[in-house]
């Protein structure tokens, strides 16, 4: 199951912890499943699919929370870049919507109920539904793709891709930072005296060891 990053700040998370989290291909007995709404979706785009995000969540009195999402992604076959891809979600063992679910999944985007202020309170993911307001944005922006020369397509994808992989390279790095400011600071080189030094090599130490 690919897994949500645990560093987020607490400004993010509010007075909540973050657990674990995974992906999922099939109906989640915690939202309604739009059977009728995908079947309009995949019939414009037949990549299209509609997977369900899990968070679980830890209060400070060790409650357990979880949220629940919808991720509107897209089957692809052969991606060039890893980038944007869901890693290991949870499939089915039969078809959903009249389909099986099989990765490649690109993750396009998580709908999310929270506004402006309810993320600055660090307020945790809110439910929203998938709508035919959805189906339409995906009629609009299949029309815009298909119109687009080969190499626009292709400048379009990689960008979506670096876009999606930025997060997690921003958040790579600020790990990375922090292990290395952790790190005790050593000097690169011992410096003796002249005279300590004789007597090192007198003593057949080579000249400079510790």
């Amino acid at each position: 199951m690919q897994s949500f990053n645990a560093d987020a700040s607490a400004n993010e998370l509010g007075v909540f912890r973050f657990e674990t989290g995974w992906i999922q291909a099939f109906p989640s007995a915690d939202a309604p499943w739009p059977t009728g709404l995908i079947k309009q979706a995949m019939e414009v785009d037949p990549g299209f699919r509609l997977l369900w995000v899990v968070n679980v969540w830890r209060s400070p009195n060790e409650g357990i929370r979880k949220t629940g999402q919808y991720m509107i992604a897209r089957h692809r076959l052969n991606p060039q870049v890893d980038a944007g891809f869901v890693r290991n979600p949870m499939l089915p063992t039969g078809p959903v919507a009249g389909v099986y679910q099989r990765p490649p999944f690109l993750a396009v985007d998580i709908l999310d109920g929270r506004t402006e202020s309810d993320y600055s309170k660090g307020k945790l993911p809110m439910f929203a539904p998938f709508t035919g307001r959805h189906v339409q944005s995906l009629q609009k922006a299949l029309w815009k793709r298909r119109n687009k020369s080969v190499e626009e397509q292709i400048s379009a994808e990689v960008a979506e891709h670096e876009a999606a992989a930025e997060p997690e390279r921003k958040r790579s790095e600020k790990r990375r930072q922090k292990q290395e400011d952790a790190q005790p600071k050593r000097p690169d080189r011992v410096f003796v005296s002249s005279t300590l030094s004789k007597l090192r090599e007198s003593a057949g130490y080579s000249v400079g060891a510790a």
